[in-house]
C-alpha cells in the first residue's frame, strides 16, 4: 500500500483546497460541496454529486510527484490516473 503524505483536494465550485492533516480532521470546503478526512492515514471523501463533478484530487503519495491530472509514478515515469 502506497503511504499518504498529502491528503488534499481541490474543490471545484467554490476554489478551496482543503487538507486533511491527522486521523480524524475533517475539513469541508466554504461551499459545503465536498469534505476531506484522515490525515496520512487513509483517504476519505465527502461530496454532493461525484467526485469528477465536485474535486480535484490533489493527494501527494511516497515516491510520488503529484500532476494536475493524477499521480506520476517516479519508477516507471506513466501516469496514473489519481
Amino acid at each position: 500500500m502506497r503511504k499518504i503524505i498529502r491528503n488534499a483536494i481541490q474543490c471545484k465550485h467554490c476554489g478551496d483546497t482543503i487538507e486533511s492533516v491527522n486521523v480524524h480532521d475533517y475539513v469541508t470546503c466554504s461551499c459545503g460541496a465536498c469534505s476531506v478526512d484522515g490525515g496520512c492515514d487513509y483517504l476519505r471523501r465527502s461530496f454532493k454529486t461525484s467526485p469528477e463533478v465536485d474535486y480535484i484530487d490533489l493527494s501527494e503519495y511516497e515516491g510520488s510527484a503529484s500532476c494536475t491530472y493524477g499521480v506520476f509514478n517516479e519508477d516507471n515515469l506513466k501516469l496514473q490516473k489519481g
